[in-house]
């Protein structure tokens, strides 16, 4: 019965074998994995509706099995993105609300839609993003430079270009680094571009390092004492929240320390200046 409550969602795995379910919650169509908390709270609640009562556990992982299969081996394969996708031309931005919206941009401009052609995702951790508005003036975005602590017109373009190269579905994906001594607001600016882009409650930090798989929300931040180096995540590698190189450049001098990263498996150098109070940037 439990299998058969299922049939009304759309299954579907993607390549690498992971099975999904379109579910239709209250005119909108929300994407969950199989083995998520909430298609387990979906399965239960159907249950419920129909029965009055609630599912015994192995009665549910014996459904869930069986709708698995059915998703892997007679459902179509589709692709599963986050926060950003591309579509026929388009590219669909995942407001991450609870009414499951999507911005659908193209060369005639954009509209928000509430059932995209793409299906997104939602790690844990992602937070929303408003629900832009028409008639944007470039005095809006000229308003931007007053909350970041930048040495000059030159450095803000830069990260303006950033913020839209982060809005791109397919790479290459620019780096962002930011040099500058302790007080320059090097934290502060990288909270302010994730938030445009892609608010996630996740701490943004130096002194710690933690590698997480592609589950997690797309951007890719690596903090430092020293630096900040901001680009979008490899879609199959790992996102390297936080990097602590201050015992290597405890050895070296203040006011020079040249840095190594390295993000999805292609290698960065560059020495960044802390001599100046305010954040600048260097275009890689």
């Amino acid at each position: 019965m439990l299998a058969n409550l299922a049939a009304s969602a759309g299954l579907f795995h993607t390549a690498s074998g992971t099975a999904y379910a379109d579910l239709f919650v209250d005119g909108h169509r929300e994407t969950w994995s199989i083995r998520s908390l909430r298609f387990r709270a979906w399965l239960r609640r159907r249950y419920y509706e129909e029965m009055g009562g609630a599912p015994s556990a192995e009665a549910l992982n014996s459904a869930l099995n069986v709708i698995e299969a059915r998703a892997q081996f007679d459902s179509p394969e589709r692709a599963v993105q986050v926060r950003v996708a591309e579509h026929q031309g388009h590219i669909y931005l995942d407001l991450a609300d609870q009414r499951w919206q999507a911005v659908e941009i193209g060369p005639d401009g954009w509209r928000v839609i509430s059932c995209p052609p793409v299906r997104f995702r939602r790690p844990a951790g992602m937070l929303p993003l408003p629900v832009p508005e028409k008639g944007g003036a470039i005095t809006a975005l000229e308003a931007l430079a007053s909350f970041l602590n930048l040495a000059g017109r030159n450095d803000f373009v830069l990260v303006v270009a950033w913020l839209l190269a982060a809005l791109r579905y397919g790479g290459p994906y620019p780096l962002l680094g930011v040099s500058g001594e302790q007080g320059s607001a090097k934290t502060i600016l990288s909270k302010i571009v994730r938030s445009l882009v892609d608010p996630n409650i996740a701490p943004v930090r130096s002194g710690h390092f933690r590698a997480k798989t592609a589950s997690c929300s797309s951007p890719l931040i690596m903090g430092t004492c020293w630096h900040l180096t901001i680009s979008r995540a490899c879609r199959r590698g790992f996102l390297i929240r936080f990097a602590d190189w201050r015992a290597a450049a405890a050895s070296r001098c203040a006011s020079s320390i040249p840095t190594r990263t390295r993000c999805c498996s292609r290698p960065l150098a560059q020495s960044f200046s802390t001599a100046s109070r305010t954040s600048s940037l260097d275009p890689i």
